[in-house]
């Protein structure tokens, strides 16, 4: 039951869960704020300490507590409409005040029922238990919970523990008297420095959302302008490519012309030749049909002169 907290701890932390029942009850929507109010509450509970502790093993101890309660009233109810069931007066175990406290605040109790505050025996009975609790938790934070120091600032005087633990006694039993005190009291601190408290708190929030994004806009802009020049150099790097090969074309479309020109002087070189050939051919059977005629002619009048010797020779006969 409230298991690494001390009395004075007990208090800060039940009322400060009645001025916030949302965060009590596990209402509060919005992280954020739930981890500011947490971090607010460490501050007061680290205070009074030790013990000391980090938000999220206050969380642990706060759950537990709330859980230890509620199986209390439950096991009282279960066993008092048992004991109405069989006639057997059953042994109640009261809450204390300020586990009643916490019960109507956590919403654990009906509007019509009243669970009895503790006799003056029963707180006699508790302070007792209370001190065997505290030396307990003493050692165990010395042995063996070791991240619950991570807060403290000073070790413990094994030399006053007596004195401590009687001190934490008669702080029980005051606090069993003003029970009605605001959050924050004890600490010296008020429901109007928890809200400026926490204004400074979103406002430190802003500022440091609005550093981070002017941080960011920086290193974006670094970026941007880092691409940009990339881009740029990217873009004149092909750009000279691009000229390259264009000259490389146009040397080639050149060196294609003047491959063409001598082409077609060659071709006309060829057709030139062509016609001379043609001309000296024409020539040549003109010249060969000449011949050919005059030995025909030449043929015919031998014969013919062979004729007027043989009609000779006839004659003299």
């Amino acid at each position: 039951m409230g298991r690494h907290k001390n009395s004075a701890q007990e208090l800060i932390m039940v009322n400060f869960m009645e001025e916030h029942a949302g965060l009590a009850r596990g209402l509060k929507q919005n992280k954020q704020m739930r981890n500011e109010m947490w971090e607010l509450l460490t501050k007061s509970l680290n205070c009074r300490g030790p013990p000391r502790k980090p938000p999220e093993r206050w969380k642990k101890v706060w759950f537990d507590w709330r859980s230890s309660v509620k199986r209390k009233i439950s096991q009282e109810k279960n066993d008092s409409y048992g004991a109405d069931q069989d006639d057997i007066p059953c042994r109640k175990v009261p809450l204390t005040a300020i586990e009643n406290k916490l019960a109507r605040i956590c919403g654990f109790l009906n509007t019509d029922t009243r669970v009895d505050f503790d006799t003056n025996s029963d707180i006699q009975e508790e302070l007792s238990l209370l001190s065997d609790s505290i030396t307990n938790v003493i050692k165990e934070e010395l042995m063996t919970d070791e991240p619950d120091n991570e807060y403290d600032e000073s070790p413990i005087d094994f030399d006053t523990t007596n004195e401590m633990l009687q001190n934490k006694s008669n702080d029980y039993e005051k606090s069993v008297d003003r029970i009605t005190v605001r959050p924050f009291a004890i600490c010296n601190s008020t429901a109007v420095d928890v809200k400026i408290e926490m204004e400074n708190v979103e406002d430190n929030n802003l500022k440091k959302s609005n550093k981070t994004h002017c941080e960011e806009s920086g290193k974006n802009a670094d970026v941007l302008d880092n691409l940009v020049k990339q881009q740029t150099s990217m873009m004149a790097a092909v750009q000279h490519f691009l000229q390259e090969n264009i000259k490389l074309q146009n040397e080639n479309l050149r060196a294609m012309k003047e491959i063409g020109t001598g082409l077609n002087e060659i071709f006309q070189v060829v057709n030139k030749l062509n016609e001379s050939t043609n001309d000296k051919l024409k020539e040549q059977r003109r010249h060969n049909y000449e011949i050919e005629k005059l030995r025909r002619e030449e043929i015919f009048l031998q014969k013919q002169q062979l004729e007027l010797n043989e009609m000779k020779l006839l004659r003299k006969d």
